[in-house]
């Protein structure tokens, strides 16, 4: 071989060495620019997965492009479900909102109603933009669930009518509580006269039988009063009549007595009396279910709980309304009452307040909405959807129990559980 041909050959490996040591510099830049990107990604889909709220990525024609797991849990939707459907699916007048976004920098920030695959509508506050990219127009939205927060409002609202109406309920049994003790007093009075006065009468009837002379002016008068009078209806009702009044009076100051108790609610914990709080619920809901069941009572001896009074008057009150109302929504033969049962027991390191009535049950396509808010089957005026809702918050998120019930076409008891403070349980 001639060195020319050498020395071509050398400058050739000489160039193949440096585009072998070029390639390799490129396929390593290549490489790191790879990991790079594979990194930005999972930190972006960290980031979508972070978004605090349902994050909604959307074309210019209403179609979802990417969405997170946020937004497939408020939706009932799960991610590649989402991905099939439009977002007029999802969020019906979104056209009306989201198209005067196009080519502006503006932010729609609102509350809406966004719907699940099941067709209920949930509370949403949304903000979208709309984004210019290569490939058109995308919107961006994020829904914050306003769900809990609607349950707060609710309960505050709740709240406040309750202290409304209780100051009311207050200043009434205040005014009652005093003439009631004053005719509880006469009426005391009377039954004790009442029987003074019958002794008396005894012993002039006594007197008279040893009168010989029964024809006289004088006795014949006696003998026309004593049947005018009616003697001997008086000697067995008046007794009875004034120990029932007194019998009256006791209720109706048991009553005012109830109403304090519910007049005056406290955001205050600490020891609660169950079976107290079950008596004055029953004396407080009388009026409702006197005219249409029975109520039987098994309370056995029981510790305190540790919680809210006035919250849990309030479940009791709305658990003891709700099964009066069943009672009267159930087809039963004319003239035949109801029964409601109340019965409170210890389950180990818990109290558990079963409330059962004999009433219509709860059908089966509505008992996973029970506890829904505003969720009612009762008819307009009757119902407002709040009373189970706000009894299991108060149970469940307010004093860490459990609100469950057993229901069939011949009835439904529902289960409330509240713990034992752990320094009572070993008690």
């Amino acid at each position: 071989m001639s060195d020319v041909l050498q020395k071509r050959l050398e400058r050739a490996e000489a160039r193949v060495a440096i585009l072998e040591e070029m390639i390799e510099t490129k396929t390593r830049e290549l490489f790191t620019s790879n990991e790079r990107l594979r990194a930005a990604n999972v930190q972006l889909e960290q980031l979508i997965e972070t978004v605090p709220g349902a994050l909604l990525v959307v074309s210019g024609d209403q179609e979802l492009v990417r969405t997170n797991h946020e937004a497939s849990a408020l939706l009932g939707r799960d991610t590649t479900d989402l991905m099939r459907v439009s977002l007029e699916d999802v969020w019906p007048d979104s056209r009306a909102h989201l198209e005067p976004l196009v080519g502006t920098t503006e932010i729609f920030h609102d509350e809406v109603a966004w719907r699940t695959l099941s067709g209920e509508e949930r509370p949403v506050l949304v903000s979208a933009t709309a984004q210019q990219a290569a490939i058109g127009t995308r919107f961006v939205c994020i829904g914050l669930d306003l769900r809990d927060r609607k349950r707060m409002e609710l309960d505050l609202r709740h709240a406040q009518k309750l202290e409304s109406i209780g100051q009311l309920a207050a200043g009434v049994a205040h005014e009652i509580n005093t003439p009631i003790q004053f005719v509880g007093d006469i009426l005391h009075f009377l039954g004790e006269a009442v029987d003074d006065l019958l002794r008396v009468i005894d012993a002039y009837e006594v007197l008279r039988s040893k009168v010989k002379n029964t024809t006289s002016p004088l006795m014949r008068a006696i003998a026309e009063a004593e049947r005018e009078a009616d003697l001997d209806y008086l000697r067995e009702r008046a007794p009875k009549a004034a120990q029932r009044g007194v019998e009256g009076v006791r209720r109706v100051r048991d009553i005012v007595s109830a109403l304090k108790t519910f007049s005056y609610p406290s955001d205050s914990t600490g020891p609660v009396d169950i079976a107290h709080a079950i008596e004055t619920t029953l004396a407080v809901t009388a009026h409702e279910y006197k005219y249409v069941a029975d109520v039987e009572t098994e309370l056995e001896p029981l510790p305190m709980v540790e919680g809210n009074a006035t919250d849990i008057h309030q479940v009791f009150l709305n658990l003891v309304v709700n099964a009066t109302h069943a009672i009267q929504d159930a087809k039963r033969p004319a003239g035949t009452r109801g029964k409601i049962t109340v019965r409170a027991r210890r389950d180990e390191d818990a109290v558990v307040v079963s409330i059962g009535d004999d009433g219509c049950g709860i059908p089966p396509e509505v008992q996973t909405r029970i506890f829904d808010p505003f969720f009612t089957t009762k008819e307009v005026g009757r119902g407002t959807g709040q009373g189970l809702s706000i009894a299991h918050n108060v149970v469940v998120q307010r004093h860490g129990g459990r609100l469950t019930f057993e229901t069939s076409p011949a009835g439904t008891t529902f289960h409330v559980r509240l713990p034992i403070p752990a320094h009572a349980v070993a008690a």
